[in-house]
């Protein structure tokens, strides 16, 4: 990758990084964010206040629920930053996330990326209901030693999130990955399992994969506007062919966000926002080299302080 002219890039966050009451303050500030709600309800069939978390918690934390509400939520807050000036030389995104930033780069539109994204939520939920799964994250041990552990214990568990700053996640059966979790404290690693229902990231989820990969064969995808960094490479996606590839893959495949920060940074970006809600992206950027700038959209209050902070092109 060149070195940008602008050194901002727009990291948008998955599943996990959802908080009640977020989304409705946002919808209530910001008019577009609320119309924009309202679009994906259309879309989805969900109800607006299931997307917004404001109505049966117990429903809205299912994974086909929260994946569409926080692509809302993130891509509506990128479409307010570059009216407000801030846009980015690159993003990325964390599993779901990187569905966000290729439609927040113009790759796909709002409404094909909230489908997709929905049809994604449907088909991870379905896979977790017939083959139950989780996942845990792993402190402490790399990923050859992790790879080397998993190996020898020959169960239906993988690394699935390589993070960085030390973090790797571990995803699977429910008993495998607690096996896996007894054997890599062993061997030094802090284990902290994750309330998830589902083994992604996986060849678990190779079935659902191919169902995802035939529904993106479907739609109408472009170059981005901005390059997206892949999951899976950690290097620039510049055109629909790689996004494509990128998006069959996207299912089952590991997720190198440590590796795609540093290629950030190396590239010459030295300023992150996490756009979206939560702070777990910008926490690792921080994890992963401390003179990194991380911002977030946690709150509308963080919202308004980043634009202070950065200030419009």
């Amino acid at each position: 990758m060149a070195p940008p002219s602008r050194k901002i890039a727009f990291l948008f966050p998955g599943q996990g990084a959802q908080a009640k009451g977020v989304a409705s303050a946002y919808r209530e500030a910001f008019a577009g964010i609320a119309e924009r709600f309202e679009q994906a309800a259309s879309i989805t069939g969900i109800d607006v206040d299931l997307l917004t978390g404001d109505r049966a918690p117990d429903v809205a934390d299912a994974t086909d629920i929260v994946q569409p509400a926080i692509f809302t939520l993130s891509t509506a807050i990128a479409a307010e930053l570059a009216a407000a000036g801030v846009r980015p030389a690159v993003a990325a995104g964390h599993s779901l996330g990187e569905l966000s930033a290729l439609t927040a780069a113009g790759a796909l539109s709002f409404e094909q990326g909230v489908a997709l994204v929905a049809l994604r939520g449907r088909l991870m939920r379905e896979a977790g209901d017939r083959d139950p799964g989780t996942m845990s994250s792993v402190m402490g041990l790399d990923e050859a030693e992790i790879d080397a552990v998993l190996g020898d214990l020959n169960e239906a568990v993988w690394p699935a999130n390589l993070n960085g700053g030390g973090q790797i996640v571990i995803s699977g059966r429910v008993d495998a990955v607690a096996r896996a979790g007894e054997a890599l404290q062993s061997r030094g690693g802090a284990i902290r399992p994750l309330s998830v229902s589902g083994s992604f990231h996986t060849p678990l989820l190779a079935e659902a994969g191919e169902t995802f990969a035939r529904a993106v064969t479907e739609i109408e995808v472009a170059d981005p506007s901005y390059p997206v960094i892949s999951n899976i490479t950690a290097e620039p996606l510049t055109t629909a062919a790689d996004i494509r590839a990128e998006l069959a893959a996207h299912m089952t495949s590991r997720v190198r966000w440590g590796d795609s920060v540093e290629a950030m940074r190396d590239a010459g970006i030295d300023t992150f926002v996490e756009v979206g809600p939560g702070k777990v992206l910008s926490g690792l950027a921080m994890r992963i080299d401390r003179n990194l700038r991380p911002h977030n959209t946690q709150s509308v209050a963080f919202f308004q302080r980043t634009l202070e902070q950065i200030g419009p092109e």
